[in-house]
């Protein structure tokens, strides 16, 4: 299956600090990508999106801040919770209420409640609740528990149609795929009776309009990007197209002269042939004598060897000049490439740097929309 074809999950995440949220993720994703450090104080002091590939599904996961931490305001904590919403798009299939089995405290419902003034009634639909710790059960039936929940629990699960599932988040029990096949499963049944509409909060239309428009002006980006890219690349294959060709035409010149060389040392050598043929009929013709003849034909053999050897020479030597600039421009070719490579890369790093750049301004211009309508998302 690939990877357009692929199941889709996207959880936002919700409970107080020391709930097991970040743990319960890295369960899920069968990863770990959140700290889930021991701490009376929140590790995750803000939103963060996780994602990896489980069980055959790509599943994505935003863990909050621990909601009525002390050292957070509750301005912020709802425009933190404002942009998780938001930054899920199109919107989470499921928001996990996650609980740690024992004793539930009024700030644990004030999370519950928090939940609803921060976003509408309609998020109820979409909660499942997470009993984490589930190897506090020691082998208890979790029905057995539930029947002893304090009635303001037993509200919530009513409010949520029962829906919940328990987590042991042990390393030994990670390996159990039990566990997440079963939260898989309730939230494709959460998913179909939401006729696949994932969640989304009219309080934050806004948001998610700027979020379309910023998605839009991204894909032109990356679509532009692209073409840059393409052009970079177009321009590097056609240069090195160009200077293959040019060194081709190069060598074939050189093996041309090299020819027309040798045709010369031979036409050379055949004219000092015919010289010396020449000279012994001119002396046989007049008359000279033996001893002069030899005389004769051995000077005129020694000049034409010195004038083959300076022709040789000559040749030789163009030959190795040619090979020289040759070489020359070999290198100067591989340097030119070389230079195209690194202006290339150097325009992709900038590239994704402009990209991270607008992806903190997007969450920057998103927090400054979350103040300005901090009423919208102040608790009851």
């Amino acid at each position: 299956m690939g990877s357009a074809d692929r199941e889709t999950f996207r959880f936002l995440m919700l409970g107080k600090t020391g709930s097991g949220k970040s743990s319960t993720g890295n369960t899920i994703l069968g990863q770990d990508l959140f700290d889930a450090d021991v701490s009376f104080v929140s590790v995750t002091d803000d939103c963060q999106l996780k994602a990896a590939t489980n069980h055959g599904a790509h599943i994505e996961i935003m863990d909050s801040p621990g909601l009525f931490d002390t050292s957070m305001s509750h301005e912020d904590v709802s425009t933190l919770v404002m942009q998780a919403v938001a930054c899920m798009h199109p919107g989470p299939d499921a928001v996990f209420y996650v609980i740690k089995i024992g004793r539930y405290t009024e700030e644990e419902y004030g999370v519950y409640s928090r939940l609803k003034a921060l976003l509408d009634d309609n998020v109820l639909k979409y909660v499942v609740v997470i009993f984490t710790h589930g190897d506090a059960l020691k082998g208890k039936n979790i029905a057995d528990v539930l029947d002893k929940l304090p009635p303001t629990l037993q509200g919530v699960l009513e409010e949520v149609s029962h829906r919940y599932v328990v987590m042991d988040n042990t390393r030994a029990a990670r390996d159990n795929t039990g566990q997440v096949t079963g939260l898989l499963d309730t939230v494709r049944a959460l998913r179909a009776g939401n006729g696949h509409v994932p969640y989304t909060c009219p309080k934050y239309a806004f948001v998610a309009d700027k979020m379309e428009e910023e998605l839009a002006r991204r894909l032109m980006g990356v679509e532009e990007k692209e073409l840059e890219n393409k052009k970079v690349v177009q321009e590097l294959s056609h240069k090195l197209a160009e200077a293959e060709e040019s060194v081709a035409k190069e060598k074939e010149e050189l093996e041309r002269q090299d020819r027309e060389r040798q045709e010369a040392m031979q036409q050379k050598e055949v004219a000092m042939q015919a010289q010396l043929t020449s000279m012994s009929e001119v002396l046989t013709k007049q008359q000279a004598s033996e001893e002069d003849q030899r005389r004769q034909m051995q000077e005129l053999q020694e000049k034409l060897a010195r004038e083959q050897l300076e022709f040789q020479q000559h040749m030789e030597q163009q030959r190795r000049q040619q090979a020289e600039e040759l070489r020359k421009k070999d290198a100067e070719r591989e340097a030119t490439l070389r230079r195209l490579q690194q202006e290339r890369e150097a325009a992709e790093r900038a590239a994704q740097q402009r990209q991270a750049q607008e992806l903190e301004a997007l969450r920057q211009q998103v927090a400054r929309s979350g103040r300005r309508r901090k009423k919208d998302c102040s608790l009851m």
